[in-house]
């Protein structure tokens, strides 16, 4: 070697290793899309050289054609536009050339998520979950059970059926049902309540809300001596619903059976105090076999009435607590996801009523409040090919206006009185914190979460109530009840009860 160029062969001979090491790295690409929807990327974005200052170019825009779509390239910008077949849903994938301008290149492989689409969802809460199992598919990559549960091919009416059974709206129910439970119970007590009007009667006829005679009870012209100071009360009740499938929840068909039992003490002629049990137990059906609901709540309530003259005022403060059981059946995936839960419940209930009486006949009108807090804890649930779910925490505070009118006729006989009376009513219902419920994948690494609203309350709707009581000699009474709510949107309820009074 020439020490007169030995520097400038040493430099040639590092620069000529350095481009032979040289390279072009063309990095793996993801993009996600809906359902016949085109998708642009740019998968020269995260490719580079090891040559500083080098671009980077496409040298073949597509190597591998997709197997489920089509390529463009817009050759201006140098990306891709990625169609999906019609209808076709799942992933896909094809592969690229880059190079620079030294001669050297890579190839690259582009993975695409096609998910589900809302159009042609009917649901509004079906789309959010169409929409989000599009994110979710996009980030699953890597993770077989859940790509497998939610990500396959589908289309047309099989996507529908699949996206109706994933939504989860079958736990929309929760909060409502409760709280129309709670003050269903609320209802049983206030009847005996109302039964303490007649405490000094004659005729015998304590129960249902039904007073022949009022004067010479509480709050009248009776003397000081009470006819008794101690009263217990039953009575159990079933009830029918079926609600219509709406855009936000799936209908169902349920059955319920309460049983209220309850004791209390006259202080005086003006003053009660009591407390009663309630036990509800709620067995509810999801329409298209969609799967099952159970709850149990029991509540314990203190209540008091208190009388003056024609008028009376009744108070009730209650805690229960409920366990809740749900199964959800997706047949598209011949699986079954199950959870359970538990929720705690207060309510302030509020009555006062004026007493009109003329002979046989007994009108009486009244205004009723209650104030309803329902709080449900959030589940996991088990089973099902990576589609079980985190259902986040309930809340709802139902408040429930009440304006009602109860109409009767008393007819004596040798064993006591009998007594059919008409009750109408106009009932308004608001809500606050009825939040929308959260809910994610177990199996997403992502942990994308979506929300379902439910439902929103009947502002006005009305009841009807027939009934019919037996007052004996002696100091027992019964009744039977049939009571049927109109006007609900979506929803048809009726409620049949049956009950017993007596003192000692």
């Amino acid at each position: 070697m020439n020490p007169k160029h030995g520097i400038p062969l040493i430099a040639l001979a590092a620069a000529m290793s350095s481009v032979a090491e040289a390279a072009v790295t063309a990095n793996d690409d993801t993009a996600s899309t809906s359902e016949n929807t085109p998708v642009t990327i740019d998968v020269l974005a995260n490719d580079t050289s090891d040559i500083e200052g080098r671009g980077l170019f496409l040298t073949n825009a597509v190597v591998t054609q997709p197997e489920h779509g089509r390529v463009d390239l817009d050759e201006e910008l140098d990306i891709h536009i990625y169609t999906p077949d019609e209808g076709y849903t799942g992933t896909d994938t094809f592969t690229y050339e880059a190079g620079d301008d030294s001669g050297y290149g890579d190839t690259g492989l582009v993975t695409i998520t096609i998910g589900a689409s809302s159009r042609g969802i009917e649901g509004e809460n079906e789309a959010v979950v169409a929409e989000a199992v599009t994110d979710i598919c996009a980030e699953s990559i890597g993770n077989a059970e859940l790509a497998e549960g939610i990500c396959g091919d589908f289309s047309g009416e099989a996507l529908e059926d699949v996206i109706d059974q994933i939504t989860p709206d079958e736990t929309l129910a929760l909060r409502r049902l409760s709280s129309l439970a709670l003050r269903g119970n609320a209802t049983q007590v206030f009847k005996h309540q109302r039964n303490l009007r007649s405490a000094g009667n004659q005729s015998g006829l304590k129960v249902d809300g039904n007073a022949l005679t009022y004067k010479n009870s509480y709050g009248g012209s009776a003397g000081d001596d009470l006819p008794s100071r101690v009263s217990v009360f039953a009575s159990i009740y079933t009830e029918q619903g079926d609600k219509d499938k709406t855009t936000k929840e799936t209908g169902y068909e349920y059955g319920s059976n309460g049983l209220a039992l309850g004791a209390d003490y006259q202080f005086s002629r003006q003053l009660v105090l009591g407390a009663a049990l309630g036990f509800i137990q709620h067995d509810l059906d999801y329409d298209d076999d969609g799967g099952d609901l159970t709850s149990d709540i029991a509540t314990l309530t203190g209540y008091m009435s208190y009388f003056f003259g024609d008028f009376s005022a009744d108070v009730q403060l209650s805690y229960g607590t409920s366990d809740y059981d749900i199964t959800r059946n997706l047949s598209s995936f011949s699986t079954e996801l199950d959870g359970d839960t538990n929720g705690v419940h207060y309510g302030l209930n509020t009555r006062i009523d004026w007493t009109w009486s003329k002979d046989s006949w007994t009108v009486n009108p009244y205004l009723r409040f209650d104030y309803v807090n329902t709080q449900i804890d959030d589940y996991q649930e088990s089973g099902g090919t990576g589609l079980a779910l985190s259902v986040g925490d309930q809340e709802q505070t139902m408040i429930t206006s009440n304006l009602g009118v109860n109409v009767q006729y008393a007819k004596s006989y040798d064993w006591g009185v009998l007594i059919p009376k008409l009750t109408v009513l106009a009932v308004n219902e608001s809500s606050t914190d009825y939040d929308p419920v959260s809910f994610s994948f177990i199996n997403d690494n992502a942990n994308t979460e979506f929300e379902l609203i439910p439902d929103s309350e009947d502002s006005l709707y009305y009841e009807y109530e027939l009934g019919l009581v037996a007052a004996f000699n002696g100091g027992w009474s019964g009744f039977v009840n049939y009571q049927q709510a109109l006007g609900l949107d979506d929803m048809e309820v009726y409620q049949v009860s049956i009950g017993a009074r007596s003192e000692f």
